[in-house]
């Protein structure tokens, strides 16, 4: 800013709002490289999610975080991002002390005035607690399935023995 030419008070606003989002948003948060293999800056809480500092991620390659099995498929994640602009999709994270944890990503492109990708916007979320969720529920249906199953059996074999009675 010029010292001679007033300030914009709107776009000094904005700007401290969207970076007090970014700061404080309880999910991560990744501002990602044009081409998409650099952590061009993360906030706190994408930091603290993978037990790192924000400094230690800032600047690193994206493959840092990705869990092995699924790096060989992020160029065609990131090829549908900036195809659709936006993209959200499901992945395997690696924390720094090697475990793994799954997230759901909501990547959008931001664009220049030409139409090209500047960079990337990435939410993510640890959907750990979710992943767990569904299987307690694929686990339960399973075992009501082979409840009502054998429940269906007795009953035959009682229809069958009664029939027999009469």
């Amino acid at each position: 800013m010029c010292p001679d030419q007033p300030v914009d008070r709107s776009t000094v606003n904005r700007q401290s709002w969207w970076e007090g989002v970014f700061t404080h948003a309880g999910w991560g948060i990744v501002i990602g490289s044009r081409e998409g293999l650099l952590l061009t800056r993360v906030n706190r809480a994408f930091a603290d999610m993978h037990g790192y500092t924000e400094d230690e991620l800032n600047g690193q390659s994206a493959m840092l975080v990705f869990a092995p099995e699924v790096q060989a498929d992020l160029p065609r994640q990131i090829a549908r991002i900036h195809e659709q602009g936006r993209h959200v999709f499901e992945s395997m994270h690696r924390r720094k002390d090697g475990s793994f944890f799954p997230v759901l990503i909501d990547a959008s492109v931001v664009r220049n005035e030409h139409g090209e990708v500047d960079f990337r916007v990435v939410n993510v979320q640890d959907i750990s607690e979710r992943k767990q969720v569904e299987r307690t529920l694929l686990q339960t249906q399973q075992q009501l399935r082979a409840l009502s199953a054998h429940h269906e059996s007795v009953l035959e074999h009682e229809r069958k023995r009664i029939a027999r009675e009469v």
